[in-house]
């Protein structure tokens, strides 16, 4: 596993990295340069901001608490705008960093 090759301590295990996002409403993306998959955990009290996968036409309504994972690099993916704070955990494990 990648995180296990580089050999320290990671607060994101299995994942090799983190990101915060916090009162982010994202552009249709892929992160392409993600390894596999990706885990999201919304956190925060707010009114809409749904994660929308492109492609496929799926919308779901996550609210706090609420943990999704997908394949980040291979679908289009964004959140619509929202009302009050909306934060995100994401973690990922960065392709680049393999190399």
């Amino acid at each position: 596993m990648y995180a296990d090759a580089l050999n320290i301590d990671l607060p994101a295990y299995p994942f090799s990295g983190f990101v915060i996002n916090f009162n982010v409403a994202t552009q249709p993306h892929r992160d392409v340069k993600d390894l596999r998959a990706c885990a999201v955990l919304v956190i925060g009290s707010h009114e809409g901001g749904e994660l929308v996968f492109q492609e496929p036409g799926l919308v779901f309504p996550l609210r706090k608490g609420d943990l999704i994972v997908f394949f980040s690099g291979k679908i289009t993916h964004f959140n619509l705008r929202f009302k009050g704070i909306r934060s995100s955990l994401v973690l990922h494990s960065d392709g680049e960093g393999k190399k």
